[in-house]
């Protein structure tokens, strides 16, 4: 109560002043003027800075779609036919393509824009930007230490898990896009492996209990129709 007493003080003194300083300024003569023009600056300003953070929303999408186009898996989440039949690369080598193209990107921001010329929502997700190509400038170095085969999210499970879950089937071109995935799910796993087998080789390793775990879903997976001979008997 007493936190509101005070408000309801401090805003009827500034409400107060704030009419003693109206009352002065239109006895002032030419004064009288001032103030509109200071309104009309600042609405000019306000209207430079809504563009300019427009135009960088504009920026912010190209560089979406850039970024998405390296990643086919993102586009069939999306919704989207385009690549439908392929998987995301995980090589090194596509991760550093990556990371450059982002590089690029904020490069590219830095030249264009000014932060000073956008609105606080625009500085905002100026900044954002560059904070999130930091972390993963940072990310590089612990790249290998994303185990690929896990209990929770491993390659082993999240492939099948795309097929059922992401990958829509309403048309025949769905369909067969479906199966050529499924032609190339080896290929992908091996990619998987070889990332695994390069940690490995850096002495990076998951736990023994991960391993278990791992082999049981691999397990599960090739359970059942059509791969076990009798799985369709009563």
């Amino acid at each position: 109560m007493r936190r509101e007493i005070v408000s309801f003080a401090v805003s009827a003194l500034a409400l107060s002043l704030a009419s003693c300083a109206t009352q002065g300024d239109a006895g002032a003569g030419s004064g009288a003027s001032a103030t509109p023009a200071k309104t009309q600056a600042g609405s000019v300003e306000q209207a430079r800075a809504k563009a300019e953070t427009a135009r960088l929303s504009q920026f912010f999408e190209a560089a979406y779609e850039a970024e998405l186009a390296l990643s086919p898996q993102r586009q069939t989440a999306l919704g989207r036919k385009t690549n439908l039949d392929k998987w995301d690369d995980v090589s090194p080598e596509a991760a550093k393509a990556a990371l450059d193209l982002r590089l690029t990107q904020l490069a590219q921001m830095r030249r264009e824009f000014d932060p000073a010329r956008l609105s606080p929502d625009g500085r905002l997700s100026f900044r954002l930007f560059e904070l999130d190509t930091a972390d993963r400038q940072a990310a590089v170095e612990f790249r290998a230490y994303s185990y690929t085969f896990n209990q929770m999210f491993g390659a082993q499970s999240r492939l099948p898990a795309f097929l059922i879950n992401q990958h829509v089937v309403q048309s025949l071109s769905d369909a067969q896009a479906y199966v050529r995935r499924l032609e190339r799910l080896d290929q992908q796993l091996d990619k998987h492996i070889a990332n695994a087998r390069a940690s490995a080789a850096q002495g990076i390793r998951p736990p023994r209990f991960v391993y278990e775990a791992v082999l049981r879903d691999a397990s599960n997976i090739i359970s059942g129709a059509p791969f076990t001979a009798d799985a369709t008997k009563d």
